[in-house]
């Protein structure tokens, strides 16, 4: 194994995080595609379509939201759950993107660590964590 290919994220609404990633985030959309309702049941067990929309990351990298039409409002995320909690984004310095986005109205949380330094994340619009890595 050498690193992670792609993340996929079920938001709440998909045009509001479309907006927040694209728009706020600064990512660029590689693709838009449907995967059809018999795939999706044969490897997620959900009786829908996915609607798909891919940003495209470095190295080859992509982070997807996923949306199923015909699931819409059944489908939820908890703040913490089994599964992924957060996912970490290489923004160059973390300290000035994450200003950047507070000065947006993003939710972050930036804990000084001492001498161990800091961390800092940002919250998408369904609360999920965004680690901000330099």
């Amino acid at each position: 194994m050498a690193w992670i290919q792609h993340l996929g994220v079920v938001p709440s609404d998909i045009e509001r995080s479309r907006r927040f990633y694209s728009t706020v985030l600064g990512l660029k959309i590689k693709r838009e595609f449907t995967v059809p309702k018999e795939d999706i049941r044969k490897i997620f067990g959900i009786d829908s379509p996915a609607s798909i929309i891919s940003y495209e990351l470095e190295k080859g990298q992509t982070l997807e939201l996923f949306e199923f039409p015909d699931k819409k409002g059944t489908v939820k995320n908890e703040s913490f759950n089994i599964g992924i909690n957060h996912f970490a984004l290489y923004v160059g310095d973390r300290k000035t993107f994450g200003k950047k986005l507070e000065d947006r109205g993003v939710e972050t949380v930036f804990v000084d660590r001492g001498e161990k330094g800091f961390v800092y994340f940002a919250k998408d619009p369904d609360g999920i964590l965004i680690e901000l890595r330099d």
